[in-house]
């Protein structure tokens, strides 16, 4: 695999980097692409397949992630402690503390369960608790379910476990 990395620079007007220790002519001619027309560029577009226009339907098919969410909020709106929410839905406690002090944002994969949570939990619950019928699913879906809800419960109980061990300590 080719290793690449992206460094941003400055650009003068002919296309020449500003400040750099050498001089790099840019390969793109900034003249004929501000010379195009709208058109121009929707045909070179259309040529390219590994471009697309995005259409207002694309858009709007599209789902968009909050940027921040209060999490500290929602989980008082649950009425839930910190290490009950982060059980429950699989977050550690020190991430939660984290998210709810504002030393890190959640990642964007959390946002979306964090969405989720906050407006359909009772979906979340199902999904993540409730052992569908076989026959619904396919054969193995219980099974698998099953299996995550032995985990799950393994899981919790290292976690009380360390718990206690710390107020022992």
């Amino acid at each position: 695999m080719k290793k690449t990395h992206t460094t941003r620079v400055a650009l003068d007007e002919g296309g020449k980097m500003v400040g750099a220790s050498r001089t790099i002519q840019s390969r793109t001619d900034w003249r004929r692409v501000d010379s195009l027309s709208d058109k121009d560029i929707r045909r070179a577009v259309a040529r390219d397949p590994s471009t697309r226009i995005l259409t207002t339907r694309d858009l709007n098919a599209s789902y968009r992630v909050p940027k921040a969410i209060d999490v500290q909020r929602l989980r008082r709106k649950m009425r839930m402690s910190q290490g009950a929410f982060a059980r429950k839905y699989g977050f550690s406690v020190d991430a939660l503390q984290d998210w709810e002090q504002g030393r890190v944002c959640p990642s964007r994969s959390a946002r979306v369960l964090l969405t989720i949570i906050a407006r359909a939990p009772e979906a979340v619950d199902r999904a993540l608790y409730d052992i569908a019928a076989p026959d619904e699913v396919g054969d193995d879906y219980g099974h698998d379910v099953a299996i995550a809800r032995r985990l799950l419960r393994a899981h919790r109980a290292k976690d009380e476990w360390a718990h206690a061990r710390a107020e022992v300590a």
